[in-house]
């Protein structure tokens, strides 16, 4: 073998690695962010939603309902379900996307307030608020699709790199 091929190898041998493990490192980072961010912006809308019904006497179902479906910034597929603290619903901000619980999840939910998790491809986070000792559960829920789509644009990046480069 000649000189040449063999301290290209070894170059090779050396550097892979190191490029290897900051490209995990970058994308490991970069969704731990997304699903930080999106954690955060449902607990928010959560926290909005059930502020606007709670606080505002001037506000109904009906009109939140209707608040709701206006805003632009919603998130594909969300509902916001509100709880009383007998854990029956009081509000629903999407009549089509709908998550199942057991009481164990409300029970979760009021002792470690909030609480993050999956269901299917949904995210979502469960929290619980009081008012006027009046106490609500929230679940706020949805998809992540733009979120996964970068995601899924940076590890398509990264492999290029890796391989074609």
């Amino acid at each position: 073998m000649q000189i040449k091929t063999r301290l290209t190898l070894q170059f090779l041998m050396a550097v892979a690695p190191i490029v290897l493990v900051s490209f995990f490192f970058i994308y490991y980072s970069s969704a731990k962010y997304r699903k930080d961010e999106f954690y955060d912006r449902l607990e928010k809308r959560a926290l909005t939603t059930v502020e606007f019904l709670a606080k505002e006497e001037r506000v109904d179902t009906s009109l939140l309902k209707v608040i709701d479906r206006v805003q632009k910034d919603n998130l594909p597929k969300e509902n916001v379900t509100i709880y009383n603290e007998f854990n029956k619903p009081i509000y629903s901000s999407n009549d089509s996307t709908s998550f199942a619980f057991g009481s164990f999840v409300f029970k979760e939910i009021k002792e470690k307030s909030p609480v993050y998790f999956m269901q299917g491809d949904y995210e979502i986070v469960g929290l619980t608020y009081s008012h006027n000792k009046q106490k609500y559960t929230v679940i706020a829920g949805a998809l992540d699709k733009y979120g996964l789509s970068k995601l899924n644009n940076l590890r398509n990046t990264l492999f290029f790199l890796f391989f074609y480069l």
